[in-house]
């Protein structure tokens, strides 16, 4: 089978595209030399773009698509040569009825697989990675890993350079998606007054567009001088930021399983959802669980995770200058 180009079709989140990466890994090891690009979201195909994964990426939100989920539509032409262009296709698009997947048949790209998008084997990443075993492609080993560049990782340093390199520092993202996957508030107030105020710690808070009104709280109690805030940034250069941190704490969210692909070492608090499906995967990640009742996890848990957790991982190189 000659596989000189590759397009993979995945919506959704940004948690969804990272647990993608170890399907991806299958295929960029089986075809090191193909062209291998993605029909989703250009933001989260950054991590992935020049950064080993992918070639390039095509948006998604394009009009002319829509016509691909109506049975017997007149196909837009040149979507229908892009496809048709592609020596596999693999697509992850939420089709119940098969009807995305009749119309791309239409296209004659040689191999085409079609999964669903909803999960159904644990870990996740373990059902992404399912269809491609008709290719003969196949692993134990359901872990997202990110290659960043120099530059994203010279960025990140630049970004961090007023903190205390004898400390580690400790970043924390008290947002998700939803409101029922997040700690309470007064939760994260009280666990970071009682951490600065020991003063063993530098701290960077992640923000992103739905977390402002949570972020604002959280600073506005903050003790002391405000910490350093990664807020809204590109996602190469929030993960290069994140894999120079010693620990991470966040909920069941995209941004957990970014820092999780960096390698560093992660406490990720669950409740009403199931983390064997959508913990990352790694011996790094330590979860908090509470079976939808995110108010049951105490500070002191956490703070003994952070210790636990901070007193096993080697010293950062930040920490060794």
């Amino acid at each position: 089978m000659i596989v000189d180009s590759i397009l993979f079709i995945r919506g959704g989140a940004l948690g969804d595209f990272i647990v993608t990466l170890p399907a991806l890994r299958l295929v960029r090891e089986k075809w090191p030399q193909a062209h291998i690009e993605l029909l989703g979201y250009p933001r989260h195909a950054a991590l992935g773009v020049d950064r080993y994964y992918l070639n390039a990426v095509r948006s998604v939100d394009t009009g002319p698509l829509a016509g691909f989920f109506i049975p017997n539509a007149v196909l837009d032409p040149d979507l229908v040569d892009y496809f048709g262009d592609f020596d596999l296709v693999v697509s992850y698009f939420y089709d119940p009825d098969q009807i995305f997947y009749q119309n791309l048949k239409r296209c004659n790209m040689p191999n085409l697989i079609t999964f669903s998008p909803v999960a159904g084997l644990a870990p996740a990443a373990k059902h992404f990675c399912a269809p491609l075993s008709e290719l003969g492609l196949g692993t134990d080993d359901y872990s997202s890993r990110l290659h960043l560049t120099a530059e994203d990782k010279a960025w990140a340093v630049e970004f961090l350079k007023e903190l205390d390199p004898s400390r580690p520092t400790v970043a924390i993202h008290p947002g998700s998606g939803s409101e029922k996957k997040n700690w309470p508030i007064d939760r994260w107030v009280e666990l970071c007054q009682r951490r600065v105020l020991a003063g063993k710690e530098n701290f960077v808070v992640i923000s992103g567009e739905a977390d402002d009104e949570r972020t604002q709280y959280l600073l506005a109690r903050w003790p002391g001088k405000t910490p350093l805030v990664a807020r809204h940034l590109p996602l190469p250069h929030l993960a290069a930021v994140l894999a120079e941190c010693g620990l991470f704490i966040g909920h069941d969210s995209g941004v957990t399983h970014l820092a999780a692909a960096t390698g560093c070492p992660s406490i990720a608090l669950f409740g009403p959802t199931d983390p064997a499906m959508w913990a990352p995967v790694g011996s790094h990640v330590c979860v908090l669980e509470r079976h939808g009742d995110m108010a049951a996890i105490s500070v002191d848990e956490v703070c003994a995770a952070m210790d636990q957790t901070l007193g096993a991982a080697p010293p950062h190189p930040r920490q060794r200058e």
